[in-house]
């Protein structure tokens, strides 16, 4: 691999060789490939004894936009060198004839993890550059990302780990993401502090915590405002959410409803929150609307508070709309000529055939098997009836003459009616 690189070597004055490189390709040390740093001393004792003042400057620049090179030229750490003599300052005129003359007593190069940056004086107060972390600050940006706990919400002494997520400035920057330093705080909670990633913290109180991050990057640094996080007190027990009207019926205007109860807890119980469902006044009961048959309302729940910061949230049954005026299924005619297949579930039915004010008997039946026996139910016009594998039930003659009618099985079946 081709390797860049401007080379100083003074080992002709017994001193320590230094580097400075850049390009693709490993940092090296002087090497014979490279010439020999004592013939170029002895032959060029000028203000730039190397003569690569533009070849430097040149470098610098190219470094400066590769951030592989100014990694490598961090991990050089390069240092001050400087040459001296007891013999007297030699002219430029002069040649040398051994390395005893190499000397100028008032010429020193300087050089730091960025490379040699000319000669100093040896009055000039003008010290070597150094580096030190601890003197930098780092400027404010903004962008680096967000921070939230893993959970939106614990127990008392739960350990809960909050998260950071890298934002647009950051993304794709591997470099960047690699350096990221980060400065949790965490208030009411143990620990109270942490510069992990993703560090856990317990919580002895309950009540809305929060926390902020300081995230630094080579860039800057961001505080940011984490998500809260609530932590439970008292617990709230034995919700339970039920649908009043699971199957409305849009040719009555009727909505879809239900209702929160069983709650208890020892603390008070103080708010209900209903998610796509409204709310009545007592916070216990909610409805939704429907507009035609066929359509479910789905994903209803509500989250039960109470006055020690305890929530918990309840899912609800699903709604589905019918409409009396459209029968999913019709039967028409009496005994085997009238039969149809129903399948299990819920299902509105148009009972249409003339009894003659007789009795009117609805039958389904299926096929027998170990796992069917005794557990066939149906539930026709508010009555049930269970068995085996076929079940009845009677109803007055105007049921069955032009009637609608709600019809539940616990499996498939074939219905009719006698």
């Amino acid at each position: 691999m081709k390797n860049k690189k401007i080379l100083i070597a003074i080992s002709a004055i017994g001193v320590a060789a230094g580097f400075w490189a850049c390009g693709s390709g490993a940092v090296e040390p002087p090497n014979e490939s490279d010439g020999t740093a004592r013939s170029i001393m002895e032959s060029h004792l000028v203000e730039d004894p190397f003569g690569f003042s533009a070849q430097i400057s040149k470098s610098k620049e190219l470094c400066s936009a590769d951030v592989d090179c100014l990694n490598e030229m961090a991990k050089a750490n390069g240092k001050a060198l400087e040459m001296s003599s007891s013999e007297e300052p030699v002219s430029s005129q002069a040649v040398p004839q051994s390395s005893s003359a190499i000397a100028s007593s008032s010429s020193r190069w300087e050089f730091s993890s960025m490379g040699p940056i000319g000669p100093q004086s040896s009055s000039s107060t003008v010290p070597p550059v150094q580096s030190s972390s601890s003197s930098v600050v780092a400027p404010p940006v903004t962008g680096l990302g967000a921070c939230a706990p893993a959970k939106t919400s614990a127990e008392l002494d739960e350990s809960v780990e909050w998260k950071f997520t890298v934002g647009e400035a950051l993304k794709g920057n591997v470099s960047e993401l690699m350096s990221l330093k980060y400065d949790w705080t965490f208030p009411a909670g143990t620990p109270g502090t942490s510069s992990e990633k993703s560090p856990k913290v317990k919580y002895s109180q309950s009540g809305t915590k929060s926390a902020t991050l300081k995230v630094t990057a080579s860039s800057g640094a961001e505080e940011i405002t984490c998500s809260p996080l609530r932590v439970n007190g008292q617990p709230i027990t034995g919700c339970k959410c039920i649908a009043t009207t699971d199957a409305p019926d849009v040719a009555l205007g009727e909505a879809a409803t239900w209702n929160v109860m069983g709650c208890a807890s020892k603390a008070t119980i103080t708010k209900y929150t209903w998610t796509k469902a409204t709310a009545n006044a007592s916070g216990q009961e909610a409805t939704a609307a429907v507009a035609a048959k066929g359509d479910i309302v789905s994903g209803v729940s509500v989250m039960v508070e109470n006055d020690d910061s305890t929530a918990v949230t309840v899912t609800c049954p699903d709604a589905k709309a019918i409409d009396s005026r459209i029968p999913d299924y019709e039967i028409k005619a009496q005994q085997a000529t009238g039969k149809i297949a129903i399948p299990a579930g819920k299902n509105q039915v148009h009972l249409n055939v003339t009894v003659g004010g007789q009795s009117c008997v609805v039958f389904c039946e299926t096929t027998w098997t170990q796992e069917l026996q005794g557990a066939l139910t149906m539930k026709v016009g508010g009555q049930t009836s269970k068995g085996n594998y076929n079940v009845t039930v009677t109803l007055p003659t105007s049921s069955c003459d032009d009637d609608m009618v709600d019809f539940e099985l616990s499996a498939d079946a074939t219905c009719g009616i006698q």
